[in-house]
């Protein structure tokens, strides 16, 4: 059975290795820095107390999301951005994406907030964010010219 839980301190390197296996998979026609390098990312996300909810399946880890609240600098009402959903190679066919966007759908629907999504074509991001059956605002990135 999935289930989700917040992000711990021993999680670190698992969310690292889930994070720089995203980056590789999706911009796989990019140089991409070493893994180090992405060590600052994750731990401004703790230092910026972002919402990182794991997966897990049986005590292991089946995946990790990103979430924030964010105003644009102010500009706006806060809405909830939905920045990464990242699921393991093995457990894609499995339950841990319907439970990860049930958990951010009904968590935005509680606070009353719109929820933003990234969507790619060159991911089923764009397909996902579709059907996520509530107010969402998605930002699209596009395929790049051949």
């Amino acid at each position: 059975m999935v289930k989700i839980r917040r992000y711990e301190d021993k999680d670190f390197e698992e969310v690292l290795l889930m994070y720089y296996d995203l980056a590789t998979m999706l911009y796989n026609n990019h140089n991409i820095k070493p893994i180090e390098d992405f060590k600052q990312n994750v731990e401004n996300w703790i230092i910026w107390d972002y919402d990182i909810m794991l997966t897990y399946n049986n005590d292991e880890v089946t995946g990790f999301t990103l979430c924030y609240f964010d105003n644009m600098g102010g500009i706006v009402d806060y809405f909830y951005q939905f920045e990464i959903a990242y699921i393991k190679e093995k457990y894609r066919k499995g339950r841990s994406a319907i439970a990860m966007y049930n958990h951010i759908v009904n968590y935005a629907q509680d606070k009353g907030m719109i929820l933003a999504a990234n969507a790619s074509d060159l991911t089923d991001a764009s397909i996902l964010c579709s059907k996520l059956g509530t107010k969402t605002y998605t930002h699209y990135e596009r395929k790049p010219n051949d």
